[in-house]
């Protein structure tokens, strides 16, 4: 529309009969869900004319006529050959695009009930908009339909594409149904009618036959006779309305661009009354594109478009292998696509190991990882399924990915390939293979399976490795744990520990009685006195040496985090050797340097927890950052028993006393300690490190420390 010509209509003013309306207007009360207002019976009026195939319609606000006003407050111009409108605001000097409804209205809302059209006016706009509607509302209607409208051809512009991709699609098979019906849906009833008689009849929902049965049980599981396949005991007389679980269902088929995976949702709905009509529900709801190298390239899925309607909308390619989207394949596209283009990927033998996968998920990592192929076909089952869940575990076995042959492969040699086939081992297994072949050090077959089940790898044995071999540290883990009634890996640790602490004190680790104890257990609890009994003026020398502002800091700390209470009492350490004797109080045989480190950086403090009725008992450490949060609190051995459940309300008070305490130079540490926490624990997390020892091996380290912390408010 060309303004120019716009502005040359007529200008339309109130006219007196509608001021006077508007003089005589009483005010009522108008709301909606957002707005609650004394407003004026008619709050809005209008007028309208038309010329040259162009509607002007001029908006008047009653509280402004009340004052005499007469220009309207909009003038909103309809031009139904071009499709357009376009309003004129006389408060605000402009050209507005809004809607009628998204105008600026009184009081911010706007609403038909209170607009007053006259008969005339009234007339001109039915006929204009040939509408059935009256008043305004032609026009906001008008609008509405030019919005949608507009708004669906921008939508084509980025579905047009997508139709015609899918284009492509091809036609189901004729039993492809039925299928659903009896493979893809795993749940299969027979339906009997209750009687005391031992000997039954059943129609079982597979075969779809008249059984013979015995002593049915309602909702027990069991065999049909005729096809064998497993079904569940409905009784007729007590079976309602129900659904089976819901099932993915998947079809390859070839499409212009190579292949297509469909995969629906199906399941079952018996009603009530009508056991042998159950209704089917199958839909789809993903459609994938794959080259002609298998490899998929487009996804679609089945959802709301733009929150408007119901259509296919491109994305979401990349999908994890995760059990939750697996399901059955259509057996006959499978069969002869496995001929051609699936023939390289080994999705077939996959897919007879697995019974139900999800084959976009294969394809993606087949994609990534090409020499799945290989394990597959060469009856590596469980290989291949590790290798496409990603990580497993501990174990990431190397492979040679640019070597064609299997066994170069997986770095391993002929026998031990065979060794691997046989056992139908996974990563684990593969990992000692490969260590095997590095050492050229036979590990039996059955050393290798006590080593997988308790997850042991190569480099947890790398403190003794150039002492004995596996099968050497294999044994004596195993004798040890029978002679000291441990666990593996508090076995390993104790191990560990004896060797690190001989060398702290200066024995030769060479000798076998040091590195071979005969009595681990033993041995261990020896050198740890040893190493307590230490001299103390030496180890804190030790320690200042390194961190010579060590004092400085502790120094600092007096008077500023002490607190108690009738049950508790927070003690400060006044010097180096405080912390020393309450850690060799407890048997914190751990790395004290690290948290002496924390201590001079003034990333956390050292500080203790004591009974009130027992204050010069040592009862826990707790590591403190700047601001109150506690890091870690632990009492003898290192552990936290149920008891420091008590003291929690304790920690608060204690928390909320020393927030008045700290000075801005403590908040500027405290925000610094966070970061470097929630930095370490994002390592941790990230190099899966796990605890070896003590009543929470094998837990996640990070999860246990997560779980111990207690920020301050």
């Amino acid at each position: 529309m060309v303004k120019k010509e716009l502005l040359s209509m007529p200008n339309l003013y109130a006219t007196p009969t509608m001021l006077r309306r508007a003089v005589e207007d009483r005010p009522k009360k108008l709301s909606n869900r957002y707005y609650q207002n004394d407003a004026y019976n008619h709050w809005l009026q209008i007028r309208c004319c038309q010329k040259n195939g162009i509607l002007k319609i001029s908006c008047f606000l009653t509280e402004n006529m009340r004052l005499g006003a007469t220009l309207p407050l909009y003038d909103i111009y309809f031009k139904k050959a071009e499709e357009q409108y376009l309003t004129y605001s006389h408060k605000k000097d402009k050209w507005l695009t809004a809607s009628i409804c998204r105008l600026e209205w009184s009081h911010y809302w706007f609403s038909l009930d209170g607009v007053y059209v006259s008969r005339e006016s009234n007339k001109v706009l039915k006929k204009y908009f040939n509408s059935e509607y009256k008043g305004l509302d032609s026009a906001i209607q008008y609008q509405n339909c030019l919005m949608e409208k507009r708004l669906e051809l921008r939508h084509k512009k980025e579905t047009e594409p997508w139709d015609e991709d899918l284009k492509q699609t091809p036609d189901l098979p004729k039993d492809f149904k039925k299928w659903v019906d009896k493979e893809a849906i795993n749940e299969q009833y027979m339906f009997y009618t209750y009687s005391r008689n031992k000997n039954k009849t059943g129609y079982c929902t597979y075969c779809e036959k008249w059984v013979s049965i015995k002593n049915p049980h309602y909702n027990a599981e069991g065999i049909c006779p005729c096809c064998k396949r497993k079904i569940v005991y409905k009784s007729l007389g007590k079976v309602g309305c129900f659904f089976t679980g819901n099932y993915n269902a998947y079809i390859l088929q070839r499409c212009k661009d190579g292949l297509m995976i469909r995969e629906y949702n199906v399941s079952r709905f018996y009603h009530r009354g009508k056991p042998f009509e159950p209704e089917l529900y199958i839909s789809e709801c993903r459609r994938v594109i794959c080259d002609k190298n298998a490899f998929p390239q487009r996804a679609y899925w089945y959802g709301t478009y733009k929150q408007q309607y119901l259509r296919w909308i491109e994305g979401g390619l990349a999908r994890s292998y995760y059990s939750y989207y697996t399901g059955k394949i259509y057996p006959k596209t499978l069969k002869s696509l496995s001929r051609t283009i699936l023939k390289p990927t080994g999705l077939k033998e996959f897919y007879r190991y697995k019974k139900i996968i999800d084959p976009e998920a294969y394809l993606a990592t087949y994609k990534k990882r090409p020499y799945i192929e290989k394990f597959i076909k060469a009856g590596l089952n469980k290989l291949t399924d590790e290798f496409l869940l990603g990580s497993c575990g501990n174990y990431d076995p190397e492979i040679a990915k640019s070597e064609t042959s299997l066994k170069k492969l997986l770095l391993i040699n002929s026998n031990e390939l065979q060794r691997l086939r046989e056992a139908n081992s996974g990563k684990a297994f593969l990992t000692w293979l490969q260590y095997e072949n590095f050492t050229k050090k036979e590990i039996p077959d059955e050393t290798i399976n006590w080593l997988c089940g308790h997850e042991v790898r190569p480099k947890d044995y790398k403190f003794i490795s150039n002492k004995m071999n596996i099968l050497q540290i294999a044994r004596y883990i195993q004798k040890q744990m029978q002679l000291s009634n441990m666990r593996y890996y508090d076995t390993l640790t104790s191990w560990k520990d004896c060797i690190s602490m001989a060398k702290s004190l200066g024995i030769d680790t060479n000798l076998e009685i040091i590195y071979k104890p005969r009595d681990l257990k033993k041995k261990h609890d020896e050198l740890v006195a040893q190493v307590h009994e230490k001299d103390i003026a030496v180890a804190a020398g030790e320690m200042l040496e390194k961190f010579p502002n060590l004092n400085e800091v502790i120094d600092s700390l007096q008077g500023k985090y002490a607190f108690s209470d009738n049950d508790y009492i927070i003690v400060e350490p006044t010097c180096i050797e405080d912390i020393l004797i309450e850690s060799r109080s407890l048997q914190h045989c751990g790395d004290q340097e690290r948290y002496f480190n924390r201590i001079a950086t003034r990333e956390s403090y050292i500080l203790f927890l004591r009974k009130a009725k027992d204050p010069e008992k040592a009862y826990y450490t707790l590591e403190v950052e700047p601001d109150g949060s506690i890091r870690q609190k632990r009492t003898l051995y290192n552990k936290q028993n149920a008891d420091i459940e008590k003291a929690k309300h304790f920690f608060l008070k204690w928390q909320l006393t020393i927030k008045e305490r700290l000075d801005d130079e403590d908040r500027k540490l405290a925000k610094q300690s966070r970061i470097l926490r929630l930095q370490e624990f994002k390592e941790l997390r990230e190099n899966n490190v796990i605890i070896h020892g003590g009543e929470k091996s094998g837990t996640l380290l990070v999860d246990v420390l997560m779980a111990d912390l207690m920020e301050a408010a």
